[in-house]
């Protein structure tokens, strides 16, 4: 599938038949900028959607009022999640901010499901972003960040939210100057296993960690290499035998590396 001139995707997810739904962004030409742009080939083989954009409308109805951008997808038989963020006046008035995104739209249709779900803010944390997420039981956990006004104090933040768009469990994690979650995947004993990068000093150090979703409880930190040169892990994957498999990379002497791990949990 070739896109319109202006697009990007960002990720994809396999329906389980043998066709995929795609998700990233496109121009609008409008004051907005961006909005989430979905691609869709059936198991057919036959172009559902080519770069089709959705735009976040809040209550009072005023188009192309928001940016918004698509970071992630996944999708759970007819229905795709996606998450990202939306820029623009939320509810701290009359100032921007950008706040974490998730909207469910019907794979072959393109109708959305149900209200799109904007992110509530916390304390100095007022806007946030994600970046990641993974189906779990009747929802969907995301990974991103919080971070303030001035985007200089960040922290890892995961939550799940349910079909209903009830935001069911909440862990604000790792602070830094910046700090994100980048993916998660569920495993099946419950635990989040999430893609950090988080600065520490100089240079930023990528993590693997794991949380149980719906508690606080911790089951590992772990760190690549500490090293004052840059790190990042960036990916991660659950196997079918339930072991965290991580993909970023470290820098040895200035030269960028590749770096690849499996964690018996």
């Amino acid at each position: 599938m070739i896109g319109d001139a202006g697009g990007t995707v960002r990720a994809v997810d396999s329906d389980g038949l043998g066709g995929f739904f795609a998700v990233g962004i496109a121009g609008t030409g409008k004051s907005d900028v961006m909005d989430v742009a979905f691609w869709r080939m059936n198991s057919d083989h036959v172009p559902v959607f080519s770069g089709q954009t959705w735009d976040y409308v809040a209550a009072d109805k005023i188009e192309h009022a928001f940016t918004d951008f698509g970071t992630d997808v996944v999708v759970d038989g007819d229905v795709a999640w996606i998450v990202g963020g939306s820029y623009g006046l939320h509810d701290i008035k009359p100032d921007m901010r950008m706040r974490g995104l998730i909207v469910r739209l019907d794979i072959d249709t393109g109708v959305v499901l149900a209200p799109a779900i904007v992110a509530s803010w916390a304390g100095v944390y007022t806007q946030s972003m994600f970046f990641g997420a993974g189906l779990a039981p009747e929802g969907i956990v995301v990974t991103g960040h919080g971070y303030n006004d001035a985007g200089d104090l960040q922290r890892v933040e995961t939550s799940r939210y349910s079909a209903a768009g009830v935001r069911t469990w909440h862990r604000p994690d790792k602070g830094a100057v910046e700090a994100r979650g980048n993916a998660v995947a569920l495993n099946a004993h419950g635990v989040a296993v999430i893609a950090a990068t988080v600065r520490e000093g100089s240079a930023t150090r990528g993590y693997l960690l794991g949380r149980v979703v719906g508690e606080f409880t911790q089951t590992f930190d772990l760190g690549f290499p500490v090293s004052k040169e840059a790190s990042a892990c960036g990916g991660v994957a659950v196997d079918p035998w339930d072991q965290a498999l991580g993909g970023g990379h470290v820098t040895t002497g200035g030269v960028m590396q590749a770096r690849a791990l499996r964690v018996h949990q």
